[in-house]
């Protein structure tokens, strides 16, 4: 029983150390860049830097964020994120809601095409050239329109609608 016990402890303190080492290796190369990234310049052109920051400086950060591209990306990522996560939930639920009704006709077909859209892709070339053709192309909407709607969302959102006659009551989960 006590062989037991220790051969656990042994097995446990065995994988704690390996955890605790592959969570140093894993979070390391974060610490060194941001060292890097708030040295000072002669320490990090001389390579002083290894584990935490020599000569704080903010110097780097200065610069890169005088480049107004800088601005702009935050900008677009906001933009996209905001938008696209707005269009992405109303489609979603418009296209799950009847979906989720017994009584809808079409359920069964419209269903089978949606979750075939998951398995069969047109591919990368067919959809840049489809996104050039509609004039899409370096636009804003080429990034949100696209991915406005995902078979996934919509088989995930259609099993949260209970099948009530209340179109209101989707606000109340079994």
């Amino acid at each position: 029983m006590k062989q037991k016990k220790l051969s656990e402890l042994a097995v446990r303190g065995l994988l704690a150390a390996v955890l605790i080492l592959a969570g140093i290796l894993c979070v390391y190369p974060f610490l060194y860049v941001f060292s890097m990234s708030v040295s000072a310049p002669e320490h990090v052109l001389r390579k002083d830097v290894t584990f935490l920051p020599r000569g704080l400086s903010l110097e780097g950060y200065g610069l890169v964020f005088e480049n107004p591209t800088v601005w702009r990306s935050y900008r677009n990522t906001i933009l996209y994120t905001v938008f696209g996560t707005a269009l992405n939930m109303v489609l979603t639920v418009l296209a799950a809601y009847p979906l989720s009704r017994e009584k809808f006709v079409l359920r069964r077909p419209v269903s089978i095409l949606i979750t075939v859209t998951m398995y069969v892709s047109g591919g990368m070339i067919p959809f840049f050239i489809v996104v050039t053709n509609l004039g899409l192309y370096n636009t804003p909407l080429a990034v949100i329109l696209p991915f406005a709607v995902s078979a996934w969302n919509i088989i995930i959102a259609r099993s949260r609608f209970p099948n009530r006659s209340c179109p209101f009551c989707f606000c109340i989960m079994p």
